[in-house]
């Protein structure tokens, strides 16, 4: 018969050998995972946390057929707000130190930031706001510089030309007819997201995403900026004689067809196109 102290030694040699084995198995576990698999789970995990986002290029200009620009795009920035990236976030603070360079009330502002998630305050403001908005220094609060389409010539060729919405699609006139050729190529850059695929932007994203930026092409049109200004000026004498409402003119060079000039009346801004009905157009 065995004594007490054999049993209990046979005891622990046998848990000494589970153990060993389970070390082993462990061991050879983690071989797999960190030798084996390793690049394959370090590909599952980039994919995970990054996901592809268009990133559109900034939009060509409209010239007339001596280069002067009818249409460009300048620098801009849009404001937003991602409260879940402040420690502490005080959406009361926030709305009051915002909503002065916002021109919003207290009230409204205080809506606008309430939840936790991502959300636009602003789209395509100035350099001024933006450094205005960077100065307060706010948590949660960033900026995204974006570009914004500017018509320099005003109301010249407004109804020609057309305009843009605020994501710089192509919306009347050249600007849709030539929307893809403006737009230039669609380019696609990896960017990390959160836990339920939203882009995580951060202060200094855009500032690594311009590198990637290029721009769209340039359209030249026929078109004469001082005969355009004739003709409208020579229109809108002719309405006032006549007491007519609406009227057009067009100029167009003989031995090449190409056209020189394209007024119409009434017209609009397309700076301000939102201001516009299209009775008034």
């Amino acid at each position: 018969m065995l004594s007490r102290s054999v049993i209990l030694r046979r005891r622990a040699l046998w848990v000494l050998r589970g153990f060993s084995f389970a070390a082993v198995l462990l061991t050879g576990r983690l071989f797999y995972l960190q030798v084996i698999q390793a690049s394959e789970l370090k590909g599952l995990a980039k994919a995970q946390r990054t996901k592809f986002v268009d990133l559109s290029a900034v939009r060509g200009e409209i010239v007339d057929r001596n280069g002067k620009a009818l249409a460009a795009s300048v620098e801009a920035f849009s404001i937003y707000a991602r409260p879940q990236d402040a420690k502490k976030f005080d959406a009361k603070a926030t709305a009051a130190r915002l909503s002065p360079v916002l021109n919003s009330s207290v009230s409204e502002m205080e809506k606008r930031l309430e939840g936790k998630h991502f959300r636009w305050l602003v789209r395509l403001a100035d350099d001024r706001v933006h450094q205005k908005i960077r100065a307060l220094k706010l948590p949660g609060i960033g900026a995204v510089r974006e570009s914004r389409r500017i018509y320099p010539k005003g109301r010249l060729a407004a109804t020609l030309i057309g305009f843009v919405g605020v994501d710089n699609q192509g919306l009347a006139g050249v600007e849709y007819a030539f929307d893809k050729v403006l737009r230039g190529p669609q380019q696609k850059v990896r960017v990390e997201v959160d836990a339920y695929g939203r882009e995580i932007l951060r202060e200094g994203t855009n500032t690594a995403l311009d590198s990637y930026l290029s721009r769209g092409n340039q359209v030249v049109l026929t078109i004469d900026e001082n005969l355009q200004h004739v003709a409208e000026r020579e229109l809108g004498r002719a309405l006032q004689d006549s007491g007519a409402h609406r009227g057009a003119v067009i100029i167009i060079e003989p031995q090449t067809g190409d056209l020189l000039a394209f007024a119409t009346l009434p017209t609009y801004d397309p700076n301000k196109f939102s201001q516009y009905g299209w009775q008034d157009i």
